[in-house]
């Protein structure tokens, strides 16, 4: 009888009608454990690793002298506080929030789907370009360390006929004219106008950009 009794008893407390107490299992195996970043320096270096690259030290300043110098500035910090910058935190949050993907992450809502495909595919260009940037930089690198660099004189067969040395632009004569107010140098038997004049280290870089 007392045995009995302890195993009523048992029973007893092991059933209990509480929500709390009762446990929903479902067929599927358990998710695993969704990944996270060790530590804040961690995220912050893997966010800079990604926004800064050869576009901010290389393309920014091209863009700016090309753009009117300092004017560029007012239009482009007037893009980053509207559109950049919120565009950039909404990416970061969602991406922390669902760690999915960027072409799963825009199916929270059905009409931004392609969004995901479309910044993949604009990367995909943007990988293409630098691609190409950084061949050049590898070129420049390696033409860089022979014995005599190929920018120094205006004897390659890449050269103009206005092309002159710096060193030796102080040795030209050159005059002003009274009639155009321009001036001219003699260069090479010819006068020629001193806005004409190029440099050996431009006439190499303009010739290996468009050849």
């Amino acid at each position: 009888m007392d045995t009995k009794s302890d195993d009523i008893e048992l029973s007893a407390q092991g059933t209990s009608n509480k929500p709390s107490d009762v446990v929903i299992k479902s067929g599927k195996s358990d998710l695993p454990e969704r990944g996270s970043w060790a530590s804040k320096l961690d995220f912050i270096l893997s966010v800079i690793g990604l926004a800064i690259g050869l576009g901010n030290v290389w393309r920014f300043p091209y863009l700016c002298y090309k753009n009117g110098g300092g004017a560029f500035l007012i239009p482009y910090f007037l893009t980053l506080f509207l559109a950049g910058i919120p565009m950039f935190f909404m990416e970061l949050a969602m991406g922390q929030m669902l760690t999915i993907g960027g072409l799963g992450v825009f199916k929270i809502a059905p009409i931004f789907k392609g969004i995901g495909y479309a910044a993949a595919v604009m990367s995909c260009w943007m990988n293409v370009y630098y691609i190409v940037i950084l061949a050049w930089a590898i070129f420049y690198f390696f033409m860089s360390m022979r014995a005599d660099v190929p920018w120094r004189n205006c004897d390659n067969y890449w050269n103009t006929a206005t092309c002159v040395n710096p060193y030796d632009r102080k040795n030209l004569t050159c005059w002003s004219s009274p009639i155009d107010m321009s001036t001219y140098c003699t260069l090479n038997g010819k006068n020629v106008s001193k806005t004409l004049l190029s440099d050996p280290v431009k006439e190499f870089w303009e010739y290996d950009l468009t050849n």
